[in-house]
Order: structure tokens, then sequence, then C-alpha cells
């Protein structure tokens, strides 16, 4: 037999990542397992021309300069960025 003995949904922002985020909740009897289901899933970056910002400093930085062209002209295979 399985009961949900606890339900929370959330959202956690950038201020958040130095933190810990705690639920507390009572037994009223010694349980034998206790499963735990979480999910994350990063937010896609809608501003196109900050995206294109992004990958071109990306590009410049991380690869070697007879690459970067090549690249460059096909910056949009990168999308979407995650943040």
């Amino acid at each position: 037999m399985s009961r949900i003995i606890l339900d929370v949904q959330g959202q956690v922002t950038p201020i958040c990542s130095k933190s810990h985020i705690s639920y507390k909740f009572h037994l009223g009897q010694p349980g034998g397992k206790l499963c735990i289901s979480f999910a994350y899933g990063p937010k896609n970056l809608e501003d196109r021309e900050q995206a294109h910002t992004m990958i071109f400093e990306s590009i410049d930085k991380y690869t070697e300069p007879n690459q970067r062209e090549r690249l460059q002209a096909k910056w949009e295979s990168f999308l979407s960025l995650k943040t």
C-alpha cells in the first residue's frame, strides 16, 4: 500500500542558489519505504539577440581562430540556450 504524505511543488530562482529548501512532515507510525520524486528543468533563453551575443562570445573564447568563421556562420545550430 502506498499513500502520498506530502505533495509539494516550488520554483527556485538564482537567488536560491546558495540555500537549502527543506520540508518537514510527520509519520504517525513507522514506515517501510520512502519514495521521493524530484524534477528540474532549466528555462530556455527566449531573447534571440542575447543568445546570439553569448554564442559569438563563446565561439571567440573556446575555439581555434581558423574554426571561428565556420562556427559563426551556423551559430543558430547552437540554439536553444538554457538559463
